[in-house]
């Protein structure tokens, strides 16, 4: 493991809503409006709006894009009230001020944007998730060439220039070893199965 991304939600700013919870309260009242668009059906950000949807209490229509860069202009132009991305491709719209944002997807604040409430703390209970950067090898690969590996991949995400640029763009650092790697990886496919269920997206 290298680094977690929180997953921000942002919508646009003429929305008049300045929280999740009037959110949610704006997208019941305004059903036929509400909509959020993402980089493409099955994405993470998929599956953490219909996570969103399902635990907030509220429905939005998904939108899906060929990328998220797409979608956030459409969500400034107001085709669509609503984006999921994770934070390196939001941020800098945040802090120009061009959208809104509402919440993010980890069980703590993101430290690049501190005023943002977590999704636990905006009302949806025990809601926790993130995005993140991982170093694979194919199965088989020597032990020996994982172990070289995994000490370089641990010692390149200890220097402070390494640290200072995952911080500047929103990144969490959190290296962690082959080890607790394998173990957080498995159980993330427990986490999404309840996504997809939740999002009725087929396997096939």
């Amino acid at each position: 493991m290298v680094a977690k991304l929180p997953n921000v939600l942002i919508i646009n700013k003429d929305i008049p809503v300045r929280t999740f919870k009037e959110f949610a309260a704006w997208a019941r009242a305004n059903p036929q409006r509400a909509s959020y668009g993402t980089g493409g059906t099955g994405s993470v950000m998929h599956l953490t709006g219909e996570l969103l949807k399902r635990d907030g209490d509220f429905a939005m229509e998904h939108v899906p894009y060929k990328g998220a860069a797409a979608a956030i202009q459409d969500l400034m132009g107001g085709s669509i009230v609503a984006v999921l991305d994770n934070i390196t491709g939001v941020i800098g719209p945040i802090r120009s001020g061009q959208v809104r944002a509402l919440g993010v997807s980890t069980d703590q604040r993101s430290p690049a944007l501190p005023d943002v409430p977590t999704f636990a703390e905006a009302g949806v209970k025990g809601f926790s998730n993130a995005s993140w950067f991982g170093v694979f090898t194919r199965a088989g690969t020597p032990r020996d060439i994982v172990a070289q590996l995994e000490k370089a991949t641990l010692e390149a995400c200890a220097r402070p220039e390494v640290v200072r640029t995952l911080t500047e763009l929103g990144a969490v650092p959190d290296p962690m070893g082959a080890q607790a790697m394998d173990t957080f990886w498995k159980a993330e496919f427990t986490y999404w199965k309840r996504a997809i269920d939740a999002a009725g997206i087929p396997l096939n």
